[in-house]
C-alpha cells in the first residue's frame, strides 16, 4: 500500500483497508475460503480488482488480516460485554456464557473459523494467529482460576492450566454442535447454556 504523511488521507486509507478486510470476511462466509478469489472480495467490497491490490498484494495477505481482525474483535467485544471487575468466578462465568451466546447469535463467525481450520495444515501463519488467540483466552481464564485459588474459592487439587484447556475445549465443542442447527438460538438454548456452565464449575469450585 502506498504511504502518505497526510493524517486525513491516512485515516481514509485505513477505513478503506478495514472495509476490504470485513468484506473479505463476508465473502468467506458466503463462498468459503478455498473457492474465494480476489475478484470475489473486490465485488463484495464494491471496488475494482486494482483497488484491492492498492491495499493488499494477494488473497493470502488479506486472509491473514481477516483472522487478526476477527480475533481482535472477539477479544474486545468480550471485554466490553464482560467487564473485568467483581468476583473472579463471576467474571469467568460471564466469559463462558458470552462465548456460547456469541456462537448462537453469530454463526457466520464460527463458519468462517471452521473454514480457516481446514487451512491450518498448510498455512503456518494462519495456524500461528489462531493458536496465539487460544493462548490469550486460556491464559485469561487460567489467571482467573489462579485468583480464585488465592481466594480459596476452588479446590486445592485443581490445575488451572488443565481446567482452562477443558473450558476452551467445551466452548469449541459447543460452537461446533450448534453452528448448523437453525433451530438453535439463544432463547431456546438459554437454559442449556446455564446448565453447561454449572456443570463446568462443578469440576473445580468447592
Amino acid at each position: 500500500m502506498q504511504k502518505t504523511k497526510n493524517p486525513k488521507i491516512l485515516e481514509k486509507q485505513e477505513k478503506k483497508r478495514n472495509h476490504i478486510i470485513w468484506s473479505a470476511f463476508n465473502a468467506i462466509a458466503k463462498i468459503g475460503y478455498i473457492n474465494l478469489t480476489v475478484e470475489d472480495i473486490a465485488e463484495e467490497a464494491e471496488i475494482s480488482k486494482g483497488g484491492f491490490h492498492y491495499y493488499f498484494e494477494t488473497k493470502d495477505e488479506v486472509m491473514l488480516e481477516v483472522m487478526k481482525t476477527f480475533v481482535d474483535f472477539f477479544l474486545v467485544s468480550m471485554n466490553i460485554s464482560v467487564p473485568d471487575q467483581g468476583r473472579p468466578l463471576e467474571r469467568m462465568r460471564g466469559i463462558i456464557t458470552y462465548t456460547m451466546k456469541m456462537s448462537l447469535n453469530h454463526k457466520e463467525y464460527i463458519r468462517v473459523i471452521i473454514d480457516y481450520w481446514a487451512q491450518f495444515n498448510y498455512n503456518r501463519d494462519l495456524r500461528k494467529i489462531y493458536l496465539e488467540y487460544q493462548d490469550i483466552v486460556i491464559g485469561h481464564i487460567r489467571g482467573l482460576i489462579d485468583t480464585c485459588a488465592r481466594q480459596q474459592l476452588i479446590r486445592e487439587d485443581i490445575d488451572p492450566e488443565i481446567v482452562a484447556e477443558i473450558i476452551i475445549s467445551e466452548l469449541i465443542g459447543f460452537a461446533l454442535r450448534v453452528t448448523w442447527h437453525e433451530e438453535a438460538t439463544e432463547s431456546i438454548m438459554s437454559e442449556r447454556i446455564n446448565l453447561t456452565v454449572d456443570h463446568l464449575f462443578t469440576m473445580f469450585v468447592k
